[in-house]
């Protein structure tokens, strides 16, 4: 007998702890090394694990209370606590990339000589510590705050990759800013990841269309129903990455009440299937309360959304 839903999701969320876990000792390891080997790469690497802790962390609570049962305050349920937890990581990497930059252009005026063998041994364990968890927590959902805590693993890889590189170069040369250089590329790759994160999750925030939907279509398949005659007020946004509403009014031919309830069950069933909109609250009317209504609201010309059928 397979494990029931609810451990396995807990089973597979455990691994975010797991992983906070790990990349902890990595980033305290990197941080000392950094520190006694001069190496400023070393460094800002380690900041940028030490935020990859506090994402896996934010990222395993979120998706706890993703699971909570929705409430009479909170009656979405608790899917944005996920988003609200992206937007605080990609804030933090913001915050480390300035400090990073900062610190290279002044490591680029002064150079200081850099132990390269012990900034060697750990860049490599660092890689390998990375490495495992990006394939220990690609199973663990498809939501932002996964994506944003994919994202942070692979980006460690690649600045591990990226100091292990200046190291070798220092030892080819004897150039020491390398280093400094090594630590720009590093903080451009944790600038782009935070980015990316941030406009996801700022267009959630403002209850933005899905980038994958263009409303034209969705109005041309409802007006191109058996019995819908128009449509106005069209909404539709997303709770989190994966669950999307809509709202919308819409004007039918004359018919019975019954008639009226299976054209809005078809429409329910063609936006999920067709736009993956599992949250969709149509208004039926059998006229507007106003000529020629825009078919977006206008909130600074509000009327009332409680129209007589």
């Amino acid at each position: 007998m397979g494990q029931p839903a609810h451990v396995k999701i807990a089973g597979s969320h455990n691994r975010l702890l797991y992983g906070a876990i790990g990349i902890g000792a990595i980033a305290v390891l990197e941080a000392a090394t950094g520190l006694l080997a001069h190496s400023l790469a070393l460094l800002g690497d380690s900041g940028h694990l030490l935020t990859d802790v506090a994402t896996l962390v934010l990222t395993w609570w979120a998706m706890r209370q993703g699971h909570r049962r929705a409430t009479a305050r909170h009656t979405y349920g608790f899917h944005r606590g996920e988003i609200l937890a992206a937007t605080v990581n990609a804030a933090l990497l913001l915050a480390v990339t300035a400090a990073v930059v900062i610190g290279s252009f002044l490591r680029l005026g002064s150079p200081t000589a850099v132990s390269t063998t012990p900034v060697l041994v750990v860049a490599f364990l660092a890689l390998i510590v990375n490495v495992a968890i990006v394939v220990a927590i690609q199973g663990t959902g498809p939501g932002l705050g996964i994506k944003a805590v994919l994202l942070h693993a692979a980006t460690d890889a690649l600045g591990s990759v990226t100091v292990i590189v200046s190291s070798l170069l220092i030892i080819l040369t004897g150039y020491e800013r390398f280093d400094a250089i090594a630590s720009l590329i590093i903080a451009c790759l944790i600038a782009a990841g935070a980015y990316r994160i941030l406009k996801t999750a700022t267009a959630v925030l403002l209850e933005a269309t899905p980038g994958d939907i263009r409303t034209e279509q969705i109005q041309t398949l409802l007006l191109a129903q058996p019995g819908i005659i128009g449509l106005h007020d069209l909404h539709v946004w997303s709770l989190d990455t994966t669950h999307r509403a809509l709202s919308a009014h819409l004007v039918l031919s004359d018919m019975t009440l019954a008639q009226a309830d299976n054209i809005l069950v078809e429409i329910g069933q063609l936006l999920c299937q067709q736009f993956q909109i599992d949250h969709t609250t149509l208004q039926p009317e059998s006229a507007s309360c106003i000529a020629d209504p825009p078919l977006y609201c206008n909130l600074e010309q509000s009327h009332m959304h409680t129209h007589p059928a």
